[in-house]
């Protein structure tokens, strides 16, 4: 009896082995490659988690940032790509052109449910890449911090004012801010508005409340794209500007300063508003960088200011921020042999928060853990607290970025100031006729165009002279040297692919 029910025993044992042998043979591969400068083995904790929660066997091949454009031409040359990469600019479409990368749309609704969700409708159809139907790639849409304007309440409190909602306000506050002594200190030694030429976000707040996107293109009543400075309200936030500098609420420095320098104004409280978003200045920077006093929650120190731009009555917002619409964070070869797999693995590790909580941050009660989730705030465990160690085993090598959807694992690590703010920006943001492309006129004329920009707004608020004239002058010059040629290619481009 015994020697039956060993021989069972044995029997199922065997059986068991074999069958989980069969199942671990019936795991799919798939290749990927990618670009990192972090140190991993090609076996780690966190890829092991992946591939038992995926049911896949995931070989990736890891290269170095510096190397992987050159890796990847090479691939292409011999035809040997693995199933998913990344690719940009004219080689993403010339292999989309030669059928060298699927179509994930006959796929998506069943292995891709969340990367569909995490687009707007028609935004996928944005990329150039599906601008011809079909979806060939996705873009990383992580780091997109959108620019906030915040205002210090303290200061607001020691000089009796609220937030501003108006131009008017808003120059109300300023002038309080320079010299309502708010600080408390008794010196005259506070600005209420510092900006740099050399830090384009420094400016977007002031100009969005005329309606116009800082150094970004804008379309006139015609239909022609072309620079900002020839938004029809410049000269407006222009004089707005003039005041603030003559008044010497304005920072005089503005035209010389650098961005760190900008910076160091916040940091140090010789200015009460700034504009830079709050990822930064309420997260990044908090508290560390600040040499005054702070409390606790960012959310008790700084509110956002929304002003209302007179002509829409709409509240103002900082500018929209554009993923790149020509490098593509996932395409798959036509040579994958199981692409609904591919885009499983796109899905779940870019897409939902599982996978990126997993490939950013690593595995939960081994590696890291929450400690108040609701505020982003976690802590790595024991040895995983160094870096080196935290990487080698896999975490945040794959997903560094924190997933490629808007409201990824590092907007879910921000405080809840910072987070609540930057989702709230969203909902005001201005947006603008966003040109995808180097057109041949940008690769050109584009630096020096630049330059005309800069140089026409420090000049146009420092002058004694003629504004209007000036500015005229300005805009001949920009079109002269090269703007004329240049709008006529965005103008073109944007009718033929918008």
């Amino acid at each position: 009896m015994k020697r039956t029910m060993s021989l069972t025993l044995a029997l199922v044992l065997a059986l068991a082995m074999f069958a989980s042998s069969a199942f671990a043979e019936e795991r799919n591969t798939i290749t990927l490659m990618m670009a990192g400068d972090n140190t991993v083995a090609d076996t780690n904790m966190v890829l092991e988690e992946l591939e038992n929660r995926l049911n896949l066997d995931i070989q990736v091949n890891y290269i170095s940032s510096g190397d992987y454009s050159t890796k990847l031409n090479t691939l292409i040359a011999a035809d040997t790509l693995p199933d998913i990469f990344n690719v940009a600019g004219q080689t993403a479409l010339d292999l989309r052109d030669a059928g060298k990368i699927i179509d994930f749309s006959p796929y998506l609704e069943e292995y891709g449910p969340d990367i569909l969700a995490s687009y707007e409708e028609g935004e996928l159809e944005k990329l150039i890449i599906n601008s011809k139907g079909g979806v060939y790639g996705l873009n990383n849409r992580a780091g997109l911090s959108i620019v906030n304007m915040l205002i210090r309440k303290d200061w607001l409190a020691n000089v009796g004012l609220d937030v501003p909602e108006t131009v008017d306000e808003l120059y109300e506050v300023m002038n309080a801010f320079t010299f309502g002594d708010p600080d408390g200190n008794g010196e005259n030694d506070t600005y209420g508005f510092v900006a740099s030429l050399a830090a384009d976000p420094t400016w977007q707040h002031v100009f969005s409340a005329f309606g116009i996107p800082y150094a970004k293109t804008v379309m006139l009543e015609d239909g022609t794209i072309t620079s900002f400075i020839k938004h029809k309200d410049f000269l407006d936030a222009v004089e707005f500007l003039r005041k603030l500098y003559q008044e010497g609420i304005m920072d005089p420095d503005f035209a010389t300063m650098t961005q760190m320098e900008s910076f160091e104004r916040f940091w140090i409280g010789k200015v009460g508003m700034f504009n830079w978003n709050s990822a930064g200045a309420a997260r990044n920077w908090y508290p560390g960088r600040y040499t005054f006093e702070t409390p606790e929650d960012p959310g008790d120190l700084f509110a956002c200011v929304r002003i209302i731009d007179e002509d829409t009555g709409l509240p103002s917002g900082g500018i929209t921020p554009y993923a790149s619409q020509t490098e593509y964070a996932a395409v798959i070869s036509a040579t994958c042999a199981h692409p609904e797999d591919a885009i499983r693995f796109i899905n779940y590790v870019y897409y939902t928060e599982e996978g990126q909580d997993l490939t950013c941050l690593g595995i939960e009660g081994v590696m890291y853990q929450w400690i108040d989730k609701e505020n982003g705030l976690y802590e790595r465990i024991g040895e995983y607290a160094d870096d080196v160690t935290h990487r080698a085993a896999g975490a945040f090598v794959y997903n560094g970025n924190g997933g490629w959807t808007v409201d990824n694992t590092s907007i879910r690590t921000y405080n809840a100031f910072a987070k609540a703010s930057q989702l709230e920006e969203r909902e005001y943001q201005l947006d603008y006729p966003f040109i995808p492309v180097t057109l041949d006129a940008y690769t050109e004329y584009g630096t020096q165009l630049r330059e005309i920009e800069k140089e026409a707004l420090a000049n146009l608020i420092v002058t004694t002279g003629d504004v209007e004239a000036e500015y005229a002058e300005y805009v001949a010059r920009w079109e002269s040297e090269g703007g004329s040629e240049y709008e006529a290619q965005m103008t073109e481009w944007w009718n033929e692919n918008r």
